[in-house]
């Protein structure tokens, strides 16, 4: 080659390479970070791989590897996409089957999320990035956000994907102590969303090695596959307002979603002892056609109640979906003022009636007087109480003792209070025994001094005649 034709070649390999560099840096400086996803669609993950060894007595399983151990699997369903920002439905199945359900908002634009304590999101959103990324963007559009390592195709679930790659390595040493981690992360890099996350431990101290590793995968998704088949469930009403004593109901409604045809396990995970709920039909059948459903009844203690209903496909597929219905039970109580009462015949004894709620009882109560004895009459004030309040109970008649029991009824719920009462003859009253004590003194008085003055009456009319006797015969 002579020597003006090799200057030209390497001119052009030059011009090549800065416009590739120009293309690049104005490509990871313009990078659309907009979501990629859309309302409705979901992913589903499952850990794999989940290993701890250590012979160093002094090591402890890190609390990462303890809690990706525990999760059975976790998903992620779009429920909102406004600007940058994706609403994402999370729920977690822990390796008993308690499911855990949370909303989670990411900024695919910035990183930000509003939960840090979920898998992936401790230091930022890596659940979801922006679509149509390429390698070397950063993740997010910020200065200090990481960037990808490699865009390459691979198959996901069976059908190849371009895939964004980010691994990272990171080494820290204090004493004799030593770790090096390695975190590798893939997403799909139309959608943005998680196919792949990966990390791998290894301390090296005095007291002997420790290793520890996951892998979490994607397991299922319709955001570039055909529609999965599912099947949602719902309650009607939400939220179940009843009294106690009494039961309350609602109606949970299970339908296919994409075509879903299986029979459904439905269970119930209550709160407390304090309140009790069943199902009418533990398994329902569901297919693209027919919507299935079974009533949910309970009844318990004045209170407020999380009652979770879990469904469990059967057949295909291991699909889980719950639901949470609200139980608001409330009750109210009667009493008196006083457990007796005390009146005597021809009068009119009152004690005052009263209401409590209880848990927020708002409902209107009726009064009524039953079990009154012949011989004695007994009336209400007022025969109805909104939530709480008070009435009077006014009594008379014969003379006897009498029992009289007082009923509350709101709805179904009925309580009531028992008051004894005490009806006293009327004590009849004397002039001449007169019932104070001051009174019979003066009373007594009264007779002494008349006694001594008819004495002295007496005497002096005695003397009078004897003097009338003296002047005649003198």
């Amino acid at each position: 080659m002579t020597r003006p034709r090799f200057f030209l070649v390497l001119v052009l390999i030059l011009f090549l390479f800065f416009i590739h560099s120009y293309a690049t840096n104005v490509r990871a400086q313009s990078a659309p970070y907009k979501p990629g996803v859309a309302v409705g669609q979901f992913a589903q993950y499952e850990p794999v791989n989940v290993t701890w060894t250590s012979n160093d007595p002094s090591a402890t399983e890190p609390d990462i590897l303890k809690n990706i151990n525990s999760t059975n699997s976790f998903s992620l369903d779009i429920i909102a996409v406004s600007g940058p920002t994706v609403t994402l439905q999370y729920t977690e199945v822990d390796a008993g089957g308690t499911i855990v359900s949370k909303t989670l908002t990411v900024d695919v634009d910035n990183g930000a999320v509003n939960d840090t304590n979920t898998l992936l999101t401790s230091n930022g959103d890596y659940l979801l990035l922006a679509g149509m990324l390429l390698f070397p963007d950063p993740i997010w559009n910020t200065g200090n956000a990481p960037t990808l390592n490699l865009t390459v195709a691979e198959p996901v679930l069976d059908i190849v994907r371009n895939v964004n790659f980010l691994n990272t390595t990171q080494y820290s040493a204090s004493g004799t102590t030593s770790t090096a981690s390695v975190t590798g992360l893939a997403w799909d890099q139309q959608s943005g969303a998680l196919v792949e996350a990966s990390y791998s431990l290894v301390t090296q101290s005095s007291g002997g090695v420790s290793k520890g590793s996951y892998d979490i995968v994607i397991v299922d998704t319709d955001i570039w596959s055909a529609p999965t088949p599912n099947f949602s469930i719902t309650a009607d009403p939400s939220t179940i307002n009843i009294h106690q004593g009494s039961e309350g109901k609602a109606t949970i409604t299970l339908a296919s979603v994409n075509g879903f045809a299986d029979n459904v396990s439905l269970t119930l995970v209550a709160p407390s002892s304090l309140i009790s709920c069943n199902l009418s039909n533990h398994t329902v059948a569901v297919n693209g056609t027919v919507t299935g459903g079974t009533s949910l009844s309970c009844n318990g203690s004045a209170g407020d109640y999380s009652v979770e209903v879990i469904a469990t496909s059967l057949s295909g597929g291991f699909i889980v979906n719950s639901l949470t219905v609200m139980v608001k039970i409330t009750d109210f109580s009667v009493s008196t003022s006083s457990p007796s009462l005390t009146l005597e015949t021809g009068s009119t004894g009152t004690i005052t009636i009263s209401l409590t709620a209880e848990n927020s009882f708002s409902d209107t109560t009726a009064l009524s007087v039953a079990s009154t004895p012949q011989g004695l009459s007994c009336t209400l004030a007022t025969t109805s109480i909104p939530g709480s309040g008070s009435t009077t109970l006014t009594c008379q008649g014969q003379p006897g003792n009498y029992t009289v029991t007082i009923i509350a009824t709101s709805g179904s719920t009925a309580h009531e209070t028992t008051m004894a009462v005490q009806v006293n003859p009327t004590t009849p009253t004397s002039p001449l025994q007169p019932p104070g004590i001051l009174t019979q003194a003066i009373f007594y008085a009264v007779i002494a001094s008349a006694t001594i003055i008819a004495v002295i009456a007496a005497y002096l009319l005695q003397r009078r005649k004897r003097d009338q006797a003296s002047a005649t015969n003198p």
